[in-house]
């Protein structure tokens, strides 16, 4: 029974919990409320962790896309306003 107890709690610490903030980060970005900022926390080099360190990888990527759109298009506003 202790081994039982201690299974569920290792399962859930190891993988439940990431996958949940990692669930929660996808649901933030999906309604348009996402912090692009935000990151995930790799404390592993498992399975669990390979996707949060590649979710980080892509928000960064993402988050770099949208400064660079944006910069395009103040620079478009720019040079349309002198023209």
């Amino acid at each position: 029974m202790v081994l039982g107890v201690f299974s569920v709690v290792f399962i859930q610490r190891r993988v439940v919990s990431p996958l949940r903030d990692l669930a929660h980060r996808f649901h933030d970005i999906a309604e348009g409320e996402g912090d692009l900022t935000a990151r995930i926390e790799v404390a592993t080099e498992d399975e669990i962790g390979q996707v949060g360190h590649w979710f980080n990888v892509f928000i960064e990527t993402i988050q770099r896309l949208l400064k660079k759109t944006r910069g395009q298009g103040e620079e478009v506003a720019k040079t349309s306003g002198d023209l």
